[in-house]
């Protein structure tokens, strides 16, 4: 390990990549030859976390278009690409045990009669793959102030990488999400319908598998 005498830039750090690491070590910044692959067994953590990578590149790679199609419609959080939230939401449902299907909506029409208590939301989607993987979906709405408004993103903790470069952790902001009062599945027509509280505002909906918190 040698001591680095004057700081270096990110470009030139990452210019070594795979031949020296650059890290700092108690307040120290320091220079190593790149670690070799370890040779010890690995543990039981080690081994699933590398599997659901594996596992999420595959997903990923056969999820249909318009999966990915919908990740657009997403309000970005700070230094982070779709590329990012879309590995980040695989990775944490697998490793949560969570991981199911996705819905791809193909419609959804909001329907309300003059004086009724309730309106009807009915949501249509493409045939799955696992059709019983549409039992484990729960929907959740919002009233937005604007038609097309986006999911979107919290940065939360600063966090730091041993080069102590500065990056965000996000979360997703569902606070203002709600369960419907009544969610009712239609197999045949592939169609749920959610019951909810009459608005006039425009509504954003959103699925998660059935386990999420």
């Amino acid at each position: 390990m040698a001591i680095v005498s004057a700081p270096l830039a990110l470009n030139v750090i990452r210019t070594f990549r795979g031949s020296l690491d650059f890290y700092y070590w108690k307040r120290l910044a320091v220079c190593r030859r790149w670690p070799r692959r370890a040779q010890q067994p690995n543990s039981a953590k080690q081994l699933q976390a590398r599997a659901n990578f594996s596992r999420m590149i595959h997903i990923l790679q056969t999820l249909p278009k318009e999966w990915h199609d919908l990740w657009t419609q997403v309000k970005l959080p700070h230094g982070r690409s779709i590329t990012d939230l879309k590995r980040k939401h695989v990775l944490w449902l697998l490793h949560t045990n969570q991981w199911s299907e996705p819905p791809i909506p193909i419609d959804a029409v909001y329907q309300h009669q003059d004086a009724a208590p309730y309106a009807i939301v009915y949501i249509t989607h493409r045939p799955m793959t696992t059709p019983t993987d549409a039992l484990k979906t729960v929907w959740l709405y919002r009233e937005t102030d604007n038609e097309g408004d986006r999911f979107s993103y919290t940065d939360t903790n600063a966090l730091r990488t041993r080069e102590h470069y500065y990056y965000h952790a996000t979360q997703p902001n569902m606070g203002d999400y709600h369960l419907p009062l009544v969610t009712r599945y239609d197999a045949t027509r592939l169609m749920w319908s959610l019951t909810i509280t009459p608005t006039t505002r425009p509504l954003s909906i959103c699925a998660r598998p059935t386990m999420a918190p």
